[in-house]
């Protein structure tokens, strides 16, 4: 995932769209709703997986860490769906769901077990500072992605 050099595959079954800004990308069959309804709203999307978890187990990143290695994240994030968005994006879309009755305490309570998790990466640079990545990752209980969807197709933006 950082440094965005290595060779990805695709992991689970897939549907190539066409992005809103031209070209086309593979997007998982369970992610499609919720690309296209983030895409009405004027979200960008970066990349997305319907289950990271599975994806970091059969290597879909392309990881030269061997698979013991990739065991610990593989069964941490199980279970999980993955977006990758621009950061203004991310910061829209938390916000949006921090309003939202069923989505709020996922937003704030990161130990529950339907918490969502955001990172945004900081990499080293020259002088002894880092800087951070321009997107942002956010995983979440893949079990939420229909209620994801239902609230973004309400709202008008």
């Amino acid at each position: 995932m950082p440094g965005g050099h290595l060779k990805e595959q695709q992991i689970h079954p897939a549907e190539r769209l066409a992005l809103p800004g031209g070209g086309l990308a593979d997007i998982d069959l369970r992610m499609i709703p919720l690309v296209r309804a983030l895409w009405a709203l004027n979200f960008t999307t970066l990349g997305c997986c319907q289950d990271l978890g599975e994806s970091i187990e059969h290597n879909g990143h392309g990881s030269p860490v061997n698979a013991e290695d990739r065991q610990r994240w593989a069964t941490f994030y199980k279970g999980h769906a993955w977006l990758k968005l621009p950061v203004r994006d991310a910061n829209r879309l938390v916000g949006i769901l921090g309003e939202d009755s069923t989505f709020a305490h996922r937003m704030r309570r990161w130990t529950h077990r339907e918490a969502w998790q955001a990172v945004i990466w900081l990499f080293p640079t020259n002088g002894g500072y880092a800087r951070p990545e321009a997107a942002a990752q956010l995983t979440f209980p893949t079990d939420q992605v229909g209620g994801l969807v239902n609230l973004l197709t309400m709202i008008r933006m």
